[in-house]
């Protein structure tokens, strides 16, 4: 059983937009992830591998990101992991950000030590999140990727930055 909240409940922290999710879609964590990301009013597409949401990114059904529709790319690295290994992962997830800085980037998995919402490591994910999630500290979670997603866009088109 999950809790659903709905956008109204965090107006002004959690816009609606889409969720380009690269995981298990079988996946019980998966699937209670998406379900409350759909709760928070986001339109949540699974993929079975991150080279699948750059063909998507190059489409013309490429996801656009604004103040009050905001994309996210949501990578299970537990799952890419047992397809692509660790590092091919985390190499592509870093290409899409370099080719659609204006997407939010979170990266899940149970195997993290914690949870991570500063901009350290922005060149790989705009916020890391250690699995199972409660829904009010996801909701704080897609507040900062936001946040650090501006952030890493003022870094990207800045070239003294």
């Amino acid at each position: 059983m999950y809790s659903r909240v709905s956008s109204r409940d965090v107006d002004g922290v959690v816009p609606a937009g889409r969720v380009l999710f690269v995981g298990d879609h079988r996946a019980d964590a998966s699937c209670n992830l998406a379900a409350t990301l759909k709760g928070f009013g986001f339109e949540v597409l699974f993929f079975e591998s991150i080279d699948c949401v750059r063909v998507m990114l190059n489409s013309p059904l490429s996801p656009t990101s604004t103040p009050r529709n905001r994309s996210i790319l949501l990578v299970d690295l537990d799952y890419c992991y047992v397809r692509d290994g660790l590092e091919l992962a985390v190499h592509k997830t870093m290409a899409i950000r370099e080719f659609v800085p204006n997407v939010s980037t979170i990266m899940v998995s149970r195997n993290f030590s914690g949870s991570d919402t500063t901009a350290k490591f922005l060149s790989i994910a705009d916020a890391r999140v250690k699995l199972p999630v409660s829904t009010t500290f996801l909701a704080d979670v897609l507040a900062s990727a936001f946040s650090n997603n501006e952030e890493w866009q003022k870094r990207v088109s800045d070239p003294l930055f």
